[in-house]
């Protein structure tokens, strides 16, 4: 959950100076990378990095 709540800040931090890295596409990518650490596998086939909800 650190590293969530690290990503989730930095990405704050960035995006004031940037607001490409509050785009879509980077919050995406971002949590590509974190899903699988923080999700049970059960669950994981089901998400969405993108946001969508799940099926």
């Amino acid at each position: 959950m650190t590293t969530v709540m690290a990503a989730t800040v930095g990405l704050e931090v960035l995006g004031a100076r940037d607001a490409h890295w509050l785009s879509e596409g980077t919050v995406s990518r971002i949590w590509r990378v974190l899903l699988p650490s923080v999700a049970p596998d059960s669950l994981l086939a089901q998400l969405d990095a993108g946001g969508a909800a799940p099926r």
